[in-house]
């Protein structure tokens, strides 16, 4: 059974730097003594994590099975 995938929405890749920016203020908030490195890393997680996304949702919509 193949499942359809509606063409993922265009502003998704632009969630990266609020997300980025909202894990690193709530790694600081939540964990303070976890240090820069630790903010910075999940900064770039979820900065990254819509573009992945929307790459991943475009590449399935795509697959011709």
């Amino acid at each position: 059974m193949k499942v359809s995938f509606a063409s993922p929405p265009s502003w998704l890749p632009w969630l990266g730097p609020p997300f980025a920016g909202w894990a690193a203020a709530g790694v600081g908030r939540l964990w303070p003594e976890a240090g820069f490195w630790t903010a910075l890393l999940a900064a770039l997680i979820f900065g990254f994590l819509p573009i992945i996304v929307h790459r991943v949702w475009r590449a399935r919509g795509q697959r011709n099975d």
